[in-house]
């Protein structure tokens, strides 16, 4: 394998000194007091697990959530309906140019997070 790091890194970083205990530095009375800490692969675990857990909440699909409801579909359809009134007066009333695609742009980016919404797991809505 060919080494890609720049010649000013170090092969490999030191971290801590892990032959030192914390009976070592605190003396054995303090260090027994302190509750047994995790070993860092399991911290690390526990720490990307609720990462892992975080991100797959936030980019949720149609395929991973509930079928919809009927009144979710309602609703979809009525902000739709909407959406589409409002885009095509958009289009009747406003003169060809940058702003107008911007407007109709910004339409798009409002139903699909107003669907967004409405489908969105408990604590994302």
């Amino acid at each position: 394998m060919i080494d890609t790091r720049p010649e000013y890194l170090p092969e490999e970083i030191e971290g801590p000194d892990d032959t030192e205990s914390l009976e070592g530095i605190l003396g054995k009375e303090l260090a027994d007091l302190l509750p047994p800490s995790p070993s860092p692969s399991a911290r690390a675990a526990s720490s990307i697990a609720a990462i892992g857990e975080s991100v797959e909440a936030r980019f949720f699909t149609a395929t991973t959530g509930s079928p919809a409801s009927p009144k979710q579909r309602i609703d979809v359809a009525q902000l739709r309906e909407f959406t589409v009134a409002l885009a095509i007066a958009i289009e009747r009333r406003v003169p060809a140019g940058r702003n107008k695609a911007l407007a109709l742009t910004a339409l798009e980016d409002v139903l699909m997070r107003a669907n967004r919404a409405i489908f969105a797991p408990e604590g994302h809505k």
